[in-house]
């Protein structure tokens, strides 16, 4: 069973509708079973069954929107765990996010009207579905051969030009990077090849260096892929997945009730 391990308050209220409206809808269109830990009839030691848990997610969705103490233990434990997480968060925060995840991309919604949960459920849904893409791409990537060379590109350069690509939604949007640290630790390269995998491509001219804001008007350093890095993606298309298996979709939003 693929799972979607939800970092969420439990409140018997705004957040449990969202759960059961929004992100289990969402969560289902992705094709990933959704996962709350507190819905869990055989849970017997919470803190065990959710370490358990999201270590054996395939993604973890947390609900930022509140500064709740659990929420931050257990995504701090899912980052740890260097687990791929989808953050959410609604226009109700009015405080800075911690340091750790800053950087990293937030979906942010308002709660105004039905229209702002639909978008918000398939903002999730296309999120995932971009991560368990980016998972295969990865994967297949970092099982070519480490010695041959592809098109110019050895395998943790090609690795790297794929995963700040996979990161972005338009062409000219920038990867941080510790994001793309990330993922090449879980595609098994060391510090020392990304290193080395960023400054060659810089040097070919395939990737550009910046200094980007975040939400909150902090700077941190990204990558964006050039028009030249888009031309050998575009070259060597032949060897990237470009489609995956579509999930059938459920039928969210059965009643107008809205879920706040």
């Amino acid at each position: 069973m693929t799972t979607c391990f939800v970092i969420q308050p439990f409140d018997g209220g705004a957040f449990d509708k969202r759960y059961e409206d929004i992100l289990v809808p969402a969560i289902t269109n992705a094709g990933l079973d959704a996962y709350r830990v507190d819905r869990d009839p055989n849970v017997n030691i919470p803190i065990e069954d959710i370490q358990n848990g999201i270590k054996n997610a395939d993604v973890v969705l947390a609900e930022i929107s509140l500064d709740n103490p659990n929420v931050w233990f257990e995504l701090g434990y899912a980052i740890a765990s260097q687990k791929e997480v989808v953050l959410i968060c609604s226009d109700q925060r009015n405080s800075k996010f911690p340091f750790d995840i800053q950087h990293r991309k937030i979906i942010t919604y308002t709660t105004a009207s039905p229209r702002d949960f639909e978008n918000l459920t398939t903002q999730i849904t296309d999120r995932i579905l971009a991560i368990k893409q980016k998972q295969v791409k990865l994967g297949l990537i970092s099982t070519q051969s480490s010695i041959a060379l592809t098109e110019g590109l050895s395998q943790h350069e090609m690795t790297l030009l794929v995963s700040i690509t996979q990161n972005v939604d338009s062409p000219n949007e920038a990867v941080s990077a510790y994001i793309i640290r990330q993922d090449m630790n879980k595609a098994g390269f060391a510090p020392i090849a990304v290193a080395l995998g960023l400054d060659s491509l810089l040097n070919k001219g395939f990737i550009q260096f910046s200094e980007q804001q975040d939400y909150q008007g902090e700077y941190y350093k990204a990558y964006n892929v050039t028009n030249q890095g888009m031309t050998w993606l575009h070259n060597n298309i032949d060897k990237l997945i470009l489609r995956q298996d579509s999930p059938k979709p459920s039928d969210p939003f059965k009643d107008a009730e809205l879920p706040f």
